[in-house]
């Protein structure tokens, strides 16, 4: 007879302990009767949990004292069960109402008038959903619970930080590929089929988001990507690769130019090749996060390019679930508040666009150290001429 289906838990039982009881010691000071965790993100971080089926309602029911619980759909019953550390679960059918047997489940427990937090950023708990809740638990106190969790999150572990070196490991690999097969007469479809092949055969899981490939003028438009357009002499060609390892991600931008690059688009390429060297410098503990966009953002107005420059510098990086590999905790951006911190992970970005020109983009996954920034990809950072 088969075994059953189990798999190893990416990190010790006693790391999901210690993430429960930091989280626990933030319900206390809070007054926190009982947490529910619906971002698919929270929920692996504190449990091991994992499924693509997300869309549906699920919920980590996590109670200041006492067991925590699984609440999700009837069908997910063998990855809770093969996928994560919880025993306490409670499953609803298709037919049923999901919503009304998470509030009988909760009342049952003794929370009908309790203080009930819940995470109003996540996507996955949608206004009517939030809404149905409190109307059938009509004697509770909801509260904000977001960013309880993603306060720890930010913050990686040293095994955490390893999926990630491992993740970057694959983007490197895949990139290399990416940069080898961008020539003339091929479709920007047939290129990412190249790419997805590298990462899959390197040992990415499927990442958050899909990678970007494009080409000519649309390398000019941020999150344009491949449709099949044929690839001529002069293009520039676009990528942005991501890996994923047991769902913590990595990421990296590079460009190449099919033929010599115009005056002006080499000096845009080099403005974001230095633009994004001066974010590595200046990425170190104790500084702010709109001092290291500061920096930046000058440098690149200082060689001309301030109107093509319209994003962030860059967003903290690591676990993830789709639709975005970013982590949506932490943003380099103008004016940021929040203090850098040794552990964290940033995907820093220099994409320089300009619609009637195109665009050139060079970014590196960086992991802050207690006295800088260690850049954990290595493939050169120039303007590949083809």
């Amino acid at each position: 007879m088969d075994e059953p289906l189990t798999y190893p838990l990416p990190f010790d039982i006693s790391e999901f302990h210690n993430r429960v009881a930091h989280v626990r010691e933030i319900m206390a000071s809070r007054e926190i009767e009982v947490l529910l965790v619906n971002s698919p993100e929270n929920i692996y971080y504190l449990t091991a949990f994992q499924t693509t089926g997300f869309y549906m309602l699920q919920s980590f029911v996590l109670p200041l004292s006492g067991d925590p619980m699984m609440f999700t759909r009837e069908a997910e019953a063998p990855w809770v069960k093969a996928r994560s550390w919880i025993d306490h679960c409670v499953y609803y059918s298709d037919h049923e109402d999901p919503l009304k047997l998470l509030s009988e489940t909760l009342c049952s427990h003794g929370f009908a008038r309790a203080k009930i937090a819940v995470e109003k950023r996540s996507w996955y708990l949608t206004v009517d959903k939030f809404e149905k809740l409190k109307r059938h638990l009509p004697s509770a106190a909801f509260v904000d619970g977001s960013g309880i969790v993603e306060g720890f999150r930010v913050i990686k572990s040293p095994r955490e930080l390893e999926y990630i070196q491992q993740a970057a490991a694959i983007v490197d690999k895949a990139m290399a590929t990416a940069l080898e097969v961008a020539e003339a007469g091929r479709t920007e479809n047939e290129l990412a089929a190249e790419i997805y092949k590298s990462m899959m055969n390197n040992g990415s899981a499927y990442p958050a988001e899909h990678p970007y490939v494009c080409s000519g003028k649309r390398t000019g438009i941020m999150h344009a990507t491949y449709e099949n357009r044929r690839i001529m002499k002069g293009d520039l060609v676009f990528f942005e690769i991501p890996a994923c390892v047991n769902r913590y991600h990595a990421a990296m931008m590079r460009t190449v130019s099919l033929g010599r690059p115009s005056a002006r688009v080499s000096a845009m390429a080099d403005a974001a090749i230095q633009g994004l060297q001066v974010a590595i410098d200046s990425i170190r503990p104790g500084r702010t996060s709109g001092q290291i966009d500061y920096d930046v953002r000058s440098q690149v107005s200082r060689l001309g390019f301030a109107d093509a420059f319209r994003h962030r510098t860059g967003y903290s990086i690591g676990l993830a679930f789709p639709p975005d590999w970013g982590e949506a905790i932490i943003s380099i951006q103008e004016n940021g508040e929040e203090v850098i911190k040794p552990g964290m992970v940033f995907h820093v970005i220099l994409s320089l666009r300009l619609e009637e020109l195109g665009g050139t983009g060079f970014s590196e996954t960086i992991e802050v150290t207690s006295d800088g920034a260690k850049v954990l990809g290595d493939v050169d950072r120039h303007l590949l001429i083809k």
